[in-house]
């Protein structure tokens, strides 16, 4: 993975079929993937973030820059992560824009370097590209046997409920996970790892957004970070 972060993203459309890897299928580094989109297919932002980049196709074939993706959206997300969609029809936010995952950003298409509809997607992390199924789960169809799926250690990201508890002047982030997690916080078993606080402690939450909850555990209280859409790999 390198520098890649461990994110759990959504997918970009609402089908799956990847017909380009992170490298084509002739083995020439590809820098993102390739998902098949007929003309008109929505396309959707894989997480909240703020739209960094917009930029319209100007009709000339180039290689190498920003008008090879023809219309593209590059958005910017937290953690020094950002996601790219080329290659549409259609573009539906503008620069500037806050977008929230899910959120229809535009159209699949065929322009700039392309030779047929589809959605060409990227990820970089702290600028840095990586290939995006290491962010995505496994739900996906490959167009035939030859297309690059995952390189030495990498595989889908999966989906994991994390509780991190966090105190003190120099937080400590420990993360323990549940298969589920029910609305009685009370019965949550916590991890011995974590760390357990006085009552009336002074909790540093450290910037980080989430549902936080006071639990009392063997006459202490804990408290604890609900983060239901980070992941793991595993």
């Amino acid at each position: 993975m390198g520098n890649c972060e461990n994110v759990c993203l959504a997918w970009p459309l609402a089908q799956h079929i990847l017909t380009q890897g992170w490298f084509y299928n002739d083995g020439t580094k590809h820098n993102g993937i390739d998902l098949r989109a007929p003309e008109g297919t929505p396309v959707y932002a894989a997480e909240d973030g703020t739209v960094m980049k917009v930029h319209q196709r100007n009709g000339i074939r180039t290689v190498g820059d920003t008008n090879s993706y023809g219309n593209m959206i590059k958005l910017g997300h937290s953690g020094e992560m950002d996601t790219l969609y080329a290659h549409m029809s259609r573009l539906l936010v503008v620069q500037g824009q806050q977008v929230t995952k899910g959120q229809q950003i535009g159209v699949a298409g065929n322009t700039g370097n392309s030779f047929g509809s589809h959605l060409h997607f990227e990820v970089w992390s702290k600028g840095k590209r990586c290939n995006p199924l290491c962010f995505l789960d496994g739900d996906f169809t490959k167009a035939n046997n030859s297309v690059y799926t995952y390189g030495p250690g990498e595989h889908a990201a999966v989906a994991a409920t994390q509780l991190c508890c966090i105190s003190g002047e120099n937080p400590r982030c420990e993360v323990f996970e549940r298969e589920d997690i029910s609305s009685n916080i009370g019965a949550l078993a916590l991890h011995e790892s974590c760390r357990i606080l006085e009552a009336g402690s002074v909790v540093s939450i450290g910037g980080v957004q989430g549902r936080w909850y006071r639990v009392e555990w063997k006459g202490k209280s804990a408290y604890c970070l609900y983060l239901p859409d980070r992941c793991r790999l595993e």
